[in-house]
């Protein structure tokens, strides 16, 4: 009976000690892009998530970033300003220095959702896609998972750890699932 309850304990700490090195290799991956989508109300999208007002500023705290992560901002013009600004404020605490933000009025910030896919291309197996980090291999899975609409516009955008062959394989990948409109414009970079 002691031996079967020596052995449960030491299958208890081995299991607690995996998730830890788990969540720790995951939290040592760095963010290098954030993307932001404030919506009047009290709701975030916050790197593909949805999470309230109150809960952006804690997402923000537990960001894992280096000097070259870049934040995106997209908001309602109808949401705070104190909000803009203290989000903004909160990223540049936290090391971010280039911050992209626009504001736009609320029937073209829902346009602007419903009709831009952001692409950024991190190295050369991974992908944010619309928010959400993916590997560049299930960029296709993503795509034909997408409801898009009419007049979809995809942007892309590239990270300075980013291979020639890991944008190529993107451009590539959206060419052979027929999406012609492609930009590699970014936001205008706001300074702080």
């Amino acid at each position: 009976m002691k031996t079967k309850l020596i052995f449960l304990i030491l299958l208890t700490l081995i299991s607690c000690t995996k998730e830890v090195q788990d969540q720790q290799t995951i939290e040592e991956e760095i963010d290098q892009i954030v993307d932001i989508r404030i919506f009047p109300e009290d709701q975030v999208r916050f790197n593909g998530k949805m999470i309230s007002e109150s809960g952006l500023y804690s997402h923000i705290q537990n960001l894992n970033n280096s000097a070259e992560t870049r934040a995106r901002i997209i908001f309602d013009e109808n949401v705070s300003f104190g909000v803009i600004t203290q989000t903004q404020k909160l990223l540049y605490e936290k090391g971010i220095k280039q911050i992209n933000a626009k504001g736009l009025s609320t029937e073209d910030f829902l346009s602007y959702d419903d009709k831009i896919v952001h692409i950024d291309v991190l190295n050369s197996d991974k992908i944010l896609f619309d928010g959400n980090l993916i590997h560049s291999e299930d960029l296709e899975i993503a795509l034909k998972n997408l409801e898009l609409s009419a007049n979809v516009q995809f942007i892309i955008s590239v990270s300075d750890s980013a291979t020639f062959g890991a944008v190529y394989d993107v451009q590539k990948i959206l060419a052979m699932n027929g999406i012609e409109d492609i930009s590699n414009e970014d936001l205008p970079e706001y300074t702080y």
